[in-house]
């Protein structure tokens, strides 16, 4: 139940990692609303972290899980725990139950399967989220991405 996030929906690196270079699509959240605030952000450093049993006064029990590699850094990575126990959170025992606002923007990679589109597209239709759907390309002037608004 660890959530991660990045605030970069133009690093070629995570589209290439995470979206399947660039077949899959990326989700924009409203980071002023509940659980995307209580995201923490990710520390890099090139040290395991270790493990304390208890946990130290002051500390995070999650500590552990907020670190990664310096390689990594350029992720600039926030990730949120959700104990469904513990959570005070709309849950059905299994997901959270989003307010239909969290969800802001959904962008499709470059490369997307015109049939993975459809059934996003049509996912999206049926929900209660009404996020702007944009289509990304390639920059033909930059190593970079452009996104164009498709209206549906």
């Amino acid at each position: 139940r660890i959530c991660c996030f990045a605030n970069n929906n133009k690093n070629l690196l995570l589209w290439a990692h995470y979206a399947a270079s660039h077949k899959g699509f990326c989700v924009e959240f409203d980071a002023a609303t509940v659980p995307i605030m209580m995201t923490q952000k990710v520390h890099y450093t090139n040290e395991r972290p270790q493990w304390k049993v208890p946990v130290p006064p002051g500390k995070l029990a999650f500590s552990a899980f907020l670190m990664k590699s310096t390689d990594w850094r350029y992720e600039e990575e926030y990730r949120s725990f959700l104990l469904p126990n513990k959570t005070t959170l709309s849950h059905d025992e299994n997901s959270l139950i989003l307010d239909p606002k969290t969800i802001t923007n959904v962008y499709l990679g470059t490369k997307i399967e015109q049939e993975d589109k459809i059934v996003l597209l049509d996912i999206i239709s049926r929900s209660d989220f009404d996020p702007k759907i944009w289509q990304a390309s390639l920059s033909k002037h930059t190593f970079g991405l452009v996104f164009k608004e498709l209206t549906l």
